[in-house]
């Protein structure tokens, strides 16, 4: 004998699921093109708001707020992934490296033509900073008294130096 309470509640979490499911998967496709990484996304999103003490009343704002959980989820799930993209080992400085580790500009010989029409595009004192920083190896104070500039300034050639350069 099964309680009639029971099927009603299953037959409305059933309706339930089925809106909030594609409701949550859209969230997840937004920032995600894994199928695989999508449904679990999805999964999560819905159990977590299965957990919810207090639920709202309709659909609409149950989406909405499934929407969000699965958006977020999908945030925090896509940050570990690029994170893991970029590697957990620290690169070390070429200064401390063993000089026989060092590549030698022999190695590429076209990089040096390439490298050197990229700067000629970049404006007169942009193009010391880069050269003297990069090349010669001095830090952003040394540049700094040497053009009379603050060490500060120097950074923010160089930064948006290579953000002319990453646009060509």
């Amino acid at each position: 004998m099964s309680q009639p309470g029971k099927t009603s509640a299953e037959k409305s979490w059933r309706e339930t699921f089925g809106h909030l499911w594609p409701v949550a998967c859209r969230a997840a496709r937004r920032l995600l093109s894994n199928p695989a990484d999508i449904e679990d996304i999805a999964a999560t999103a819905i159990s977590q708001y299965a957990q919810l003490p207090a639920r709202p009343a309709n659909l609409d704002e149950s989406g909405a707020l499934v929407a969000v959980i699965a958006r977020r989820a999908a945030i925090a799930f896509w940050r570990k992934q690029n994170a893991l993209k970029r590697g957990a080992e620290q690169s070390t400085p070429l200064h401390l490296l063993d000089e026989s580790a060092v590549p030698a500009p022999a190695a590429a010989p076209g990089i040096e033509y390439d490298l050197a029409a990229l700067l000629d595009t970049l404006p007169l004192l942009r193009r010391q900073i880069v050269r003297e920083h990069f090349l010669e190896g001095r830090n952003s104070a040394e540049i700094g008294e040497r053009h009379g500039l603050k060490p500060a300034t120097v950074r923010s050639h160089l930064l948006r130096a290579m953000q002319e350069l990453r646009k060509l």
